[in-house]
Protein backbone atom coordinates (compact mmCIF):
# COMPACT_ATOMS: atom_id res chain seq x y z
CA UNK A 1 0.00 0.00 0.00
CA UNK A 2 2.92 2.35 0.66
CA UNK A 3 3.99 3.46 -2.80
CA UNK A 4 0.47 3.86 -4.25
CA UNK A 5 -0.30 6.17 -1.30
CA UNK A 6 2.98 8.04 -1.77
CA UNK A 7 2.20 8.60 -5.45
CA UNK A 8 -1.39 9.62 -4.65
CA UNK A 9 -0.34 12.29 -2.15
CA UNK A 10 2.57 13.36 -4.36
CA UNK A 11 0.04 14.22 -7.10
CA UNK A 12 2.74 13.22 -9.58
CA UNK A 13 4.05 10.23 -11.49
CA UNK A 14 7.13 10.28 -9.26
CA UNK A 15 7.22 10.27 -5.44
CA UNK A 16 8.12 13.47 -3.61
CA UNK A 17 8.50 14.70 -0.02
CA UNK A 18 4.80 15.57 0.35
CA UNK A 19 3.76 12.04 -0.65
CA UNK A 20 6.18 10.40 1.78
CA UNK A 21 5.14 12.73 4.61
CA UNK A 22 1.38 12.07 4.44
CA UNK A 23 1.86 8.34 3.90
CA UNK A 24 4.02 8.24 7.03
CA UNK A 25 1.37 10.15 8.98
CA UNK A 26 -1.35 7.68 7.93
CA UNK A 27 0.78 4.62 8.75
CA UNK A 28 1.77 6.08 12.13
CA UNK A 29 -1.86 6.70 13.07
CA UNK A 30 -2.80 3.16 11.93
CA UNK A 31 0.02 1.69 13.99
CA UNK A 32 -0.94 3.33 17.29
CA UNK A 33 -3.95 1.11 18.14
CA UNK A 34 -1.86 -1.98 17.32
CA UNK A 35 0.78 -0.91 19.84
CA UNK A 36 -1.86 -0.03 22.43
CA UNK A 37 -3.50 -3.44 21.93
CA UNK A 38 -0.17 -5.21 22.55
CA UNK A 39 0.48 -3.17 25.69
CA UNK A 40 -3.04 -3.85 26.99
CA UNK A 41 -3.49 -7.54 26.19
CA UNK A 42 -0.02 -9.13 26.03
CA UNK A 43 0.86 -10.40 29.50
CA UNK A 44 3.69 -12.70 30.54
CA UNK A 45 2.24 -15.92 31.91
CA UNK A 46 5.30 -18.21 32.07
CA UNK A 47 7.77 -17.89 34.93
CA UNK A 48 10.93 -20.00 34.73
CA UNK A 49 12.78 -20.85 37.92
CA UNK A 50 16.55 -20.91 37.44
CA UNK A 51 18.31 -23.98 38.94
CA UNK A 52 20.02 -23.31 42.24
CA UNK A 53 23.52 -23.97 40.90
CA UNK A 54 23.01 -21.38 38.14
CA UNK A 55 21.73 -18.79 40.60
CA UNK A 56 24.98 -18.97 42.51
CA UNK A 57 27.17 -18.76 39.41
CA UNK A 58 27.74 -15.15 38.41
CA UNK A 59 30.59 -13.81 36.33
CA UNK A 60 31.44 -10.30 35.10
CA UNK A 61 30.25 -9.40 31.60
CA UNK A 62 33.82 -8.79 30.42
CA UNK A 63 34.82 -12.30 31.49
CA UNK A 64 31.80 -13.78 29.71
CA UNK A 65 32.67 -11.87 26.53
CA UNK A 66 36.26 -13.14 26.62
CA UNK A 67 35.02 -16.71 26.96
CA UNK A 68 32.46 -16.24 24.19
CA UNK A 69 35.14 -14.98 21.79
CA UNK A 70 36.69 -18.45 22.02
CA UNK A 71 33.51 -19.86 20.45
CA UNK A 72 34.49 -19.83 16.76
CA UNK A 73 31.08 -21.17 15.68
CA UNK A 74 29.42 -18.22 17.40
CA UNK A 75 31.74 -15.71 15.73
CA UNK A 76 31.03 -17.22 12.30
CA UNK A 77 27.27 -17.05 12.90
CA UNK A 78 27.34 -13.45 14.17
CA UNK A 79 29.48 -12.41 11.19
CA UNK A 80 26.97 -14.02 8.82
CA UNK A 81 24.13 -12.22 10.61
CA UNK A 82 25.95 -8.89 10.24
CA UNK A 83 26.81 -9.32 6.54
CA UNK A 84 23.40 -10.75 5.68
CA UNK A 85 21.59 -7.91 7.47
CA UNK A 86 23.88 -5.33 5.84
CA UNK A 87 23.16 -6.76 2.39
CA UNK A 88 19.39 -6.94 2.91
CA UNK A 89 19.00 -3.52 4.53
CA UNK A 90 21.25 -1.76 2.04
CA UNK A 91 19.41 -3.24 -0.91
CA UNK A 92 15.93 -2.57 0.46
CA UNK A 93 16.85 1.05 1.23
CA UNK A 94 18.24 1.58 -2.29
CA UNK A 95 15.82 -0.60 -4.27
CA UNK A 96 13.40 2.30 -4.73
CA UNK A 97 16.07 4.22 -6.68
CA UNK A 98 16.70 1.17 -8.85
CA UNK A 99 13.02 0.78 -9.71
CA UNK A 100 12.43 4.49 -10.39
CA UNK A 101 15.56 5.22 -12.43
CA UNK A 102 16.79 1.89 -13.84
CA UNK A 103 13.44 0.14 -14.34
CA UNK A 104 11.85 3.50 -15.09
CA UNK A 105 8.51 2.98 -13.35
CA UNK A 106 7.64 4.12 -9.83
CA UNK A 107 4.43 2.08 -10.14
CA UNK A 108 6.54 -1.11 -10.06
CA UNK A 109 7.79 -0.37 -6.54
CA UNK A 110 4.71 -1.76 -4.79
CA UNK A 111 4.50 -5.11 -6.65
CA UNK A 112 8.27 -5.74 -6.43
CA UNK A 113 8.46 -5.01 -2.69
CA UNK A 114 5.26 -6.98 -2.03
CA UNK A 115 6.51 -10.01 -3.97
CA UNK A 116 9.79 -9.99 -2.02
CA UNK A 117 7.95 -9.83 1.31
CA UNK A 118 5.38 -12.49 0.40
CA UNK A 119 7.99 -14.98 -0.80
CA UNK A 120 10.16 -14.31 2.26
CA UNK A 121 7.17 -15.50 4.31
CA UNK A 122 6.83 -18.61 2.12
CA UNK A 123 10.55 -19.30 2.50
CA UNK A 124 10.24 -19.03 6.28
CA UNK A 125 7.43 -21.60 6.26
CA UNK A 126 9.74 -24.00 4.40
CA UNK A 127 12.59 -23.69 6.92
CA UNK A 128 11.60 -26.61 9.22
CA UNK A 129 11.55 -29.05 6.29
CA UNK A 130 14.59 -27.57 4.54
CA UNK A 131 16.87 -27.41 7.58
CA UNK A 132 15.89 -30.94 8.58
CA UNK A 133 16.57 -32.23 5.06
CA UNK A 134 19.77 -30.35 4.23
CA UNK A 135 20.99 -29.10 7.61
CA UNK A 136 21.02 -25.48 8.76
CA UNK A 137 24.40 -24.53 7.36
CA UNK A 138 23.90 -26.31 4.02
CA UNK A 139 20.45 -24.79 3.48
CA UNK A 140 21.84 -21.32 4.19
CA UNK A 141 24.64 -21.88 1.67
CA UNK A 142 22.10 -23.04 -0.94
CA UNK A 143 19.88 -19.99 -0.39
CA UNK A 144 22.85 -17.61 -0.51
CA UNK A 145 24.16 -19.18 -3.74
CA UNK A 146 20.79 -18.82 -5.45
CA UNK A 147 20.52 -15.24 -4.18
CA UNK A 148 23.94 -14.28 -5.56
CA UNK A 149 22.98 -15.73 -8.96
CA UNK A 150 19.72 -13.73 -8.88
CA UNK A 151 21.51 -10.47 -8.10
CA UNK A 152 24.01 -10.99 -10.91
CA UNK A 153 21.17 -11.86 -13.31
CA UNK A 154 19.32 -8.64 -12.44
CA UNK A 155 22.49 -6.64 -13.02
CA UNK A 156 23.21 -8.20 -16.43
CA UNK A 157 19.71 -8.41 -17.93
CA UNK A 158 18.02 -5.15 -19.07
CA UNK A 159 15.31 -4.11 -16.60
CA UNK A 160 12.52 -3.65 -19.13
CA UNK A 161 10.54 -6.86 -18.59
CA UNK A 162 8.06 -6.65 -15.71
CA UNK A 163 7.42 -10.42 -15.59
CA UNK A 164 11.15 -11.13 -15.42
CA UNK A 165 11.65 -8.55 -12.66
CA UNK A 166 8.79 -9.97 -10.62
CA UNK A 167 10.02 -13.54 -11.05
CA UNK A 168 13.59 -12.80 -9.96
CA UNK A 169 12.34 -10.60 -7.10
CA UNK A 170 10.24 -13.51 -5.85
CA UNK A 171 13.31 -15.77 -5.90
CA UNK A 172 15.29 -13.13 -3.97
CA UNK A 173 12.44 -12.86 -1.45
CA UNK A 174 12.41 -16.64 -0.94
CA UNK A 175 16.18 -16.78 -0.44
CA UNK A 176 16.04 -13.87 2.02
CA UNK A 177 14.34 -16.25 4.47
CA UNK A 178 17.85 -17.58 5.11
CA UNK A 179 18.26 -14.82 7.69
CA UNK A 180 16.00 -16.85 9.99
CA UNK A 181 18.31 -19.88 9.75
CA UNK A 182 20.90 -17.96 11.77
CA UNK A 183 18.58 -17.92 14.79
CA UNK A 184 18.64 -21.71 14.87
CA UNK A 185 22.39 -21.75 14.32
CA UNK A 186 22.79 -19.38 17.26
CA UNK A 187 20.94 -21.85 19.51
CA UNK A 188 23.38 -24.56 18.41
CA UNK A 189 26.29 -22.21 19.19
CA UNK A 190 24.99 -21.87 22.77
CA UNK A 191 24.95 -25.65 23.19
CA UNK A 192 28.41 -25.88 21.63
CA UNK A 193 29.81 -23.18 23.94
CA UNK A 194 28.39 -24.99 26.98
CA UNK A 195 29.82 -28.32 25.80
CA UNK A 196 33.30 -27.12 24.78
CA UNK A 197 33.99 -24.15 27.09
CA UNK A 198 31.52 -24.60 29.94
CA UNK A 199 29.88 -21.21 29.33
CA UNK A 200 26.16 -20.84 28.69
CA UNK A 201 25.17 -17.22 28.14
CA UNK A 202 21.84 -17.28 26.31
CA UNK A 203 21.00 -13.61 26.83
CA UNK A 204 24.44 -12.31 25.96
CA UNK A 205 24.68 -14.60 22.94
CA UNK A 206 21.41 -13.40 21.45
CA UNK A 207 22.41 -9.81 22.18
CA UNK A 208 25.38 -10.45 19.85
CA UNK A 209 22.89 -11.18 17.06
CA UNK A 210 20.82 -8.12 17.91
CA UNK A 211 23.94 -5.95 17.98
CA UNK A 212 25.03 -7.26 14.57
CA UNK A 213 21.67 -6.33 13.04
CA UNK A 214 21.65 -2.87 14.65
CA UNK A 215 25.24 -2.17 13.57
CA UNK A 216 24.40 -3.23 10.00
CA UNK A 217 21.35 -0.94 10.05
CA UNK A 218 23.40 2.03 11.27
CA UNK A 219 26.19 1.56 8.74
CA UNK A 220 24.08 0.81 5.66
CA UNK A 221 21.96 3.94 6.14
CA UNK A 222 25.01 6.18 5.86
CA UNK A 223 26.91 4.11 3.32
CA UNK A 224 23.89 3.94 1.00
CA UNK A 225 23.70 7.74 0.76
CA UNK A 226 27.45 7.97 0.14
CA UNK A 227 27.28 5.33 -2.61
CA UNK A 228 24.46 7.17 -4.37
CA UNK A 229 26.53 10.37 -4.32
CA UNK A 230 29.56 8.44 -5.58
CA UNK A 231 27.72 7.25 -8.71
CA UNK A 232 26.54 10.78 -9.48
CA UNK A 233 22.93 10.65 -8.29
CA UNK A 234 21.19 14.05 -8.19
CA UNK A 235 17.71 14.25 -6.67
CA UNK A 236 14.80 15.49 -8.73
CA UNK A 237 16.39 15.24 -12.19
CA UNK A 238 16.75 12.64 -14.93
CA UNK A 239 19.81 10.53 -14.19
CA UNK A 240 22.59 9.93 -16.70
CA UNK A 241 23.19 6.47 -18.14
CA UNK A 242 26.40 6.21 -16.10
CA UNK A 243 24.46 7.01 -12.90
CA UNK A 244 21.81 4.42 -13.77
CA UNK A 245 24.53 1.83 -14.29
CA UNK A 246 26.04 2.82 -10.93
CA UNK A 247 22.68 2.45 -9.15
CA UNK A 248 22.23 -0.95 -10.78
CA UNK A 249 25.70 -1.97 -9.56
CA UNK A 250 25.26 -0.92 -5.93
CA UNK A 251 21.74 -2.39 -5.68
CA UNK A 252 22.55 -5.75 -7.26
CA UNK A 253 26.27 -6.39 -7.87
CA UNK A 254 27.50 -4.97 -4.55
CA UNK A 255 24.86 -6.93 -2.64
CA UNK A 256 25.93 -10.11 -4.44
CA UNK A 257 29.47 -9.48 -3.21
CA UNK A 258 28.20 -8.99 0.38
CA UNK A 259 26.36 -12.31 0.27
CA UNK A 260 29.47 -14.07 -1.06
CA UNK A 261 31.50 -12.64 1.85
CA UNK A 262 28.72 -13.81 4.20
CA UNK A 263 28.80 -17.34 2.76
CA UNK A 264 32.53 -18.10 2.73
CA UNK A 265 32.97 -18.51 6.55
CA UNK A 266 30.10 -21.01 6.63
CA UNK A 267 32.40 -23.66 5.16
CA UNK A 268 34.24 -23.64 8.52
CA UNK A 269 30.99 -24.02 10.49
CA UNK A 270 30.73 -27.71 11.43
CA UNK A 271 27.76 -27.94 13.80
CA UNK A 272 25.67 -30.38 11.76
CA UNK A 273 22.93 -32.67 13.11
CA UNK A 274 25.34 -35.51 13.94
CA UNK A 275 27.61 -33.18 15.92
CA UNK A 276 24.70 -31.54 17.77
CA UNK A 277 23.19 -34.91 18.71
CA UNK A 278 26.55 -35.89 20.21
CA UNK A 279 26.81 -32.57 22.08
CA UNK A 280 23.31 -32.86 23.55
CA UNK A 281 23.90 -36.44 24.74
CA UNK A 282 27.15 -35.47 26.45
CA UNK A 283 25.58 -32.35 28.00
CA UNK A 284 22.72 -34.44 29.39
CA UNK A 285 25.21 -36.91 30.84
CA UNK A 286 27.27 -34.10 32.36
CA UNK A 287 24.19 -32.45 33.93
CA UNK A 288 22.95 -35.81 35.24
CA UNK A 289 26.34 -36.42 36.86
CA UNK A 290 26.20 -33.01 38.56
CA UNK A 291 22.73 -33.67 39.94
Amino acid sequence: MAMPLVLYFSKSENPNAQGYFWTTVIFSIAMLPCLWLCAWKCKETVHVEMPAEQKKEKRPVIQSLKLMYKNKMLLITVFCVFMGAASTMARMSLLTYYVIYVVGSAAMIAPIFSSITALMFVGSLCLPWATKTFGKRNWLIILNTVQVASFVLLFLVPANNAAFLMGVSMIIGFTSSGANVCTGMLSDCIEYGDWKYGIREEGLTYSFMSFGVKLASALTGSIGVLLLAAVGYVAGVDQTEATKMGINAIVNLLQALCVVVCTVPLFWYHLDKKKMDQIRIELDERNAAKN
